[in-house]
């Protein structure tokens, strides 16, 4: 099917997601970064290999490319959640491989524990109610969430984004961040009385403003080192200022 007749049929023109299945190595690092780190966390908490992982869900997915990065990683039966009924038949396209389901992320169609992991990047936030849809990946959930999105503090108050606009449908939402006291309260709400572990991480990460920063560099050999350097001089120095959030939810006990 060729980009013309995708953008007519889905409401999604194909270039604008070209970037979940480049080879190219720059574009890539600043696409996974986010997911390799959250994942790196959540295998090394659980003591687990993703493999051990038999079937993950992706809410508010778009177009499967964490649910891409997910099978790609070794985790297996992926599923992609999102309301848009056009992005998820666009995703089926673009990776046969995956599962998709149109669902409203503050009550997914799925009963409780029905899947080991359920994972979002960048999506919560744009629901009415965030902390509902955390409260239903943890219902649906039978071992762990993970919640990657923007974190609140000093910097986001200053020159974060306060409201985004959808550029196809021109729908206002407002961004809404997590941090540690945040999520923990939301979790402990849902979960009072049974065990389970929180772990919370903060860091930078904005690929925009890297590439942005790094673009006059002659190659993107140099602009990939160029960026790396940067994070991790943002890490060692600043980390505690960072403006993205990672949440991981254990439940049960760890051995």
């Amino acid at each position: 099917m060729d980009k013309k007749k995708q953008k007519t049929e889905f409401g999604c023109p194909s270039v604008r997601w070209e970037f979940h299945d480049t080879p190219n190595p720059l574009t890539r690092y600043v696409r996974d970064r986010r997911q390799v780190l959250a994942v790196h966390e959540l295998l090394k908490i659980s003591g687990t290999q993703s493999k051990d992982w038999q079937s993950v869900l992706v809410v508010c997915g778009g177009v499967g490319g964490e649910g891409t990065f997910l099978r790609k990683a070794g985790f297996a039966r992926a599923m992609v959640a999102d309301y848009s009924e056009g992005l998820i038949r666009y995703m089926e396209i673009r990776d046969p491989e995956l599962t998709g389901v149109v669902a409203d992320s503050e009550r997914l169609p799925f009963s409780a524990n029905s899947f080991d992991l359920v994972l979002v990047q960048d999506g919560i936030h744009h629901l009415k109610i965030p902390p509902l849809g955390v409260a239903e990946m943890l219902r649906v959930a039978r071992r762990a969430i993970l919640v990657i999105e923007p974190h609140e503090g000093l910097v986001a108050q200053l020159i974060g984004t306060k409201v985004e606009k959808d550029q196809e449908t021109g729908a206002l939402n407002f961004v809404f961040r997590w941090n540690r006291w945040l999520f923990r309260q939301v979790v402990a709400s849902y979960l009072v009385g049974t065990d389970y572990q929180v772990q919370v991480l903060r860091f930078w990460d904005h690929s925009t403003a890297m590439l942005k920063a790094f673009g006059w560099l002659p190659s993107e050999d140099l602009r990939l080192r160029a960026i790396q350097v940067s994070y991790w001089l943002l890490k060692n120095f600043f980390g505690w200022m960072g403006n993205m959030f990672v949440g991981i939810v254990i439940k049960g006990k760890i051995h």
